[in-house]
């Protein structure tokens, strides 16, 4: 599939290990992914009100798509998300949620927190860019609004 444009994406993940092995899994899945990265749920907060230094919507564009780690300092995913779908001009933004663990009442908290999707990291390279490919599912249609 061609995109005209990349998508904005908002990344939100506190361990720089994880987020490089997710910045080169996107470039291997060849995902149409413009990346702005925080590094806890707060900081996605402000980026996502476009507060302080996230004011400049050229430099900081509203996402199409927000990926939040599970477990963050001083607002971890879950209550991220939640936040996200109580504001009614978020309600629409699709969020993903990513963890490295397989806990089954996190996956359901996700889903009826109104998550759109909960994927289990991984340390195959291959399979997380596989993940990233389902990610692109979640994005608005190329013809609508951003």
């Amino acid at each position: 599939m061609k995109y005209s444009q990349p998508y904005p994406v908002l990344l939100a993940e506190d361990n720089v290990a994880d987020l490089i092995f997710i910045q080169r899994a996107i470039r291997k899945a060849n995902v149409p992914f413009s990346l702005q990265v925080v590094s806890n749920g707060e900081e996605a907060v402000r980026y996502l009100l476009g507060e302080e230094q996230y004011a400049d919507r050229k430099l900081y564009p509203f996402p199409a798509l927000l990926i939040s780690n599970m477990k963050m300092p001083r607002m971890n995913g879950l209550e991220l998300l939640a936040w996200v779908k109580q504001q009614p001009n978020f309600q629409n933004l699709p969020v993903i949620v990513m963890s490295s663990s397989e806990d089954p009442d996190e996956m359901s908290q996700v889903i009826t927190l109104g998550g759109s999707a909960y994927f289990v990291k991984t340390s195959c390279l291959d399979m997380l860019s596989q993940i990233v490919k389902k990610m692109v599912s979640f994005l608005p249609e190329q013809n609508q609004e951003l």
